[in-house]
């Protein structure tokens, strides 16, 4: 998690700074899977800082990293009860998932040519 291998990895951070005290507050990030152009994702954000969009704009980033990259699909295993990473899902890749799980995990497969951002 400390070390980047960026052959095979990207990882983007927000950074907040309030009254000199600097902290992470979002991170995100892809690695490359074995298959050919493709990436599993990450992305949380702060309890404190969520519903401000911060979670959008980091998988839009993401995405168009991806692209510059030469990726073509992103996965993603969300847990069913995280409601907020689904949704997020949803509104950004609507109609370009493959969404496959049973039970608690939710594997989440989407092109990232069909997304306009």
């Amino acid at each position: 998690m400390l070390t980047i291998d960026r052959k095979k990895e990207t990882c983007i951070v927000v950074v907040v700074t309030e009254k000199g005290d600097s902290r992470i507050v979002c991170g995100a990030r892809f690695v490359r899977l074995a298959k050919a152009n493709a990436a599993e994702i990450a992305l949380t954000v702060h309890d404190d800082f969520q519903r401000r969009g911060l979670g959008s704009f980091m998988l839009r980033l993401l995405i168009r990293l991806g692209r510059a990259e030469g990726l073509r699909c992103f996965e993603a295993y969300v847990m069913t009860s995280n409601v907020a990473m689904l949704r997020l899902l949803n509104k950004v890749v609507p109609a370009s998932r493959n969404w496959q799980g049973a039970g608690d995990v939710q594997h989440i497969i989407f092109d990232l040519k069909a997304i306009l951002i």
